[in-house]
């Protein structure tokens, strides 16, 4: 099983290190990609703060991306992408 699905269950479970751990692995690439649109380091870490707060308040509601979701998600993708 891949670790980082590995610690979802667990952080789903209400482990709060297991949460901590997924968002430490993913941290630098959420702040360059904030960087990246707010183009102000104190308005990024703000996004980063929210996006951890928002996470963490969701986390129960995560479905893992399996190949049958993955493929629901693209075909719904390119439904709305043609209807706008």
């Amino acid at each position: 099983m891949n670790p980082i699905i590995h610690l979802v269950k667990k952080a789903q479970k209400g482990d709060d290190q297991a949460f901590l751990m997924i968002f430490q692995h993913y941290q630098e690439d959420l702040y360059r990609m904030a960087y990246v649109y707010v183009k102000n380091q104190e308005e990024a870490l703000d996004v980063i703060q929210e996006v951890a707060y928002q996470s963490f308040k969701s986390i129960n509601s995560t479905v893992p991306l399996t190949p049958s979701t993955k493929r629901k998600k693209s075909f719904h993708s390119k439904h709305n992408m043609r209807n706008t």
